[in-house]
């Protein structure tokens, strides 16, 4: 047993080793018959040895574990036989950093007095009063910094003892730390003040007091972020209202040109929109790109906010630099709920991208059945054409959206329409195969033998793409098979040229 024990100096006695062991493990009534009944002996009956210490005595740090488990009397003997009071273990844990840690203010205060080192780091950069602030300890944290500890000591993050009592909520800690000079606003690597971290874990009582402190309500970290940013993603309301009333720029950009208010509508959070705006935040405000609150709150399909927003006056045409409007945004991605709010507002419907897309010609595209309907009820133009030829039932028939194209034929698209290069809505079905669209568009009247300038008709086109279903449906429909372009390929010269024995 004595040859596994190091309490830490090679000079110490077997007999110093065994004592060390002794009062420090073993239980009152073993130790009773081995030794006599002393004031260290008392002391040690009243506090049991936990798990933790008997791992420190296995491993050779009998002074270590007697400051763990708060040993007064053990650590007095220990120190008295010449025990190195800043031994450290593997992990870089002293004495005092067991004591500090496990809130043991008598024997903090010991160690102190027989010159603890103060500053000493453990493995992960942590010092005394790092480790006691960590766990709580608001007598231990008073004890160090009467004896000198460092207030302004950073982890290798950045965070001060400040930024860690924050983040606990602990609210006598940090009045401490600030009665004893910790700075208010140091920033850590993220550039994040006490105040944000408080903040970020809802502790608005430590807000309370570092506002009163001086915290600048308006700091930025190194996204440009500020605390009412925060608040305004984690849709925290209490800790918002307090930034507000505490004079937070309700306005103010982060690196992307967010604001709180676009930040909020993004994150959905409909009660941090409403204080936001009730504080006077700018409605239609721009990032860099062009995107407002409402055009972010569209995209996102966040519909109470669209709502909130679209009641309180943001301007429901307002496009980003790229000319996408709320309207086009929520049709982009099929939020049909925020296409009727934003049409019932009075949001253009047929406002055009920079290549003439129209809300109706990409709806159909995308078979977005419920918003082509929508659109088309607030009057949308059925048969306009984009700067690339597409018009919405050209669209819906080169996509395969045939109750898409039922519905556009059905308000008035015209089937035999044709783009500038003579493509009709028949021929693009016919082109990518799609039969259901192509059964569809001559049952409304698509002219099944309609030529483009070059001669190609529809059947002409299937065969060379090699559209057996396209081709079938057609012949059933009645297109002719004698016809020939102007080169003289007729739909069956064209499939044997191009080896689609099939047709």
């Amino acid at each position: 047993m004595d040859s596994s024990i190091h309490i830490v100096d090679s000079t110490t006695h077997s007999n110093d080793k065994r004592f060390a062991y002794q009062v420090v493990t073993e239980p009152p009534r073993i130790r009773a018959k081995k030794m006599a009944s002393t004031e260290t002996d008392l002391a040690v009956r009243e506090t049991p040895v936990n798990e933790a210490g008997r791992e420190l005595i296995s491993t050779g740090y009998a002074l270590l574990a007697a400051c763990r488990c708060g040993k007064l009397k053990a650590v007095q003997d220990l120190l008295v036989r010449g025990a190195d009071i800043n031994v450290q273990d593997p992990r870089g844990k002293s004495a005092l950093v067991y004591a500090a840690m496990s809130g043991h203010t008598e024997v903090v205060s010991l160690l102190v007095e027989h010159g603890a080192n103060l500053e000493v780091t453990s493995a992960d950069g942590w010092t005394p009063l790092v480790f006691a602030v960590s766990h709580g300890y608001t007598n231990v944290v008073d004890i160090l910094l009467k004896a000198g500890a460092n207030i302004g000591f950073q982890l290798p993050s950045g965070d001060t003892v400040l930024h860690i009592a924050c983040e606990h909520g602990y609210l006598a800690i940090t009045e401490l730390l600030l009665k004893k000079g910790a700075r208010v606003d140091t920033p850590n690597k993220k550039k994040w003040r006490p105040l944000m971290i408080a903040a970020q874990h809802g502790h608005t009582n430590v807000m309370n007091i570092l506002l009163k402190a001086g915290a600048n309500v308006d700091s930025q970290d190194s996204y440009g972020w500020t605390t009412l940013h925060w608040a305004s993603f984690w849709g925290q309301l209490s800790i918002a209202e307090l930034l507000l009333v505490n004079g937070a720029d309700v306005d103010i950009p982060h690196v992307d040109g967010s604001t709180p208010l676009m930040v909020a509508a993004n994150s959905n959070h409909e009660h941090i929109v409403g204080i936001l705006l009730t504080s006077g935040a700018n409605i239609d405000t721009q990032s860099p790109n062009g995107s407002t609150a409402l055009n972010i709150a569209s995209s996102k399909g966040n519909i109470s906010i669209v709502k909130l927003l679209v009641e309180s006056g943001a301007s429901v045409d307002l496009p980003d630099n790229e000319g996408w409007t709320p309207l086009m945004s929520s049709v982009r991605n099929g939020h049909t709920i925020v296409v009727e709010i934003l049409l019932e507002a009075g949001a253009n419907v047929d406002v055009k991208l920079q290549g003439g897309t129209t809300p109706l010609l990409y709806a159909s595209w995308h078979g977005y059945l419920p918003i082509v309907e929508s659109l088309i009820t607030h009057g949308a133009k059925i048969n306009h054409f984009s700067s690339e030829g597409l018009s919405p039932l050209i669209s819906a028939a080169l996509q395969g959206h045939a109750a898409v194209a039922t519905t556009l034929l059905a308000s008035g698209a015209s089937p035999d329409l044709t783009n500038g290069e003579g493509w009709t809505s028949l021929m693009r079905a016919a082109e990518r195969g799609h039969r259901g669209v192509v059964k569809e568009l001559v049952r409304r009247g698509a002219d099944v033998d309609f030529k483009r300038p070059n001669g190609s008709t529809a059947l002409i086109i299937a065969c060379e793409h090699g559209q057996f279903d396209a081709v079938v449906e057609l012949v059933n429909r009645g297109a002719l098979i004698e016809l020939a372009d102007k080169e003289g390929y007729t739909p069956l010269i064209t499939a044997a040229q191009l080896g689609y024995s099939d047709i």
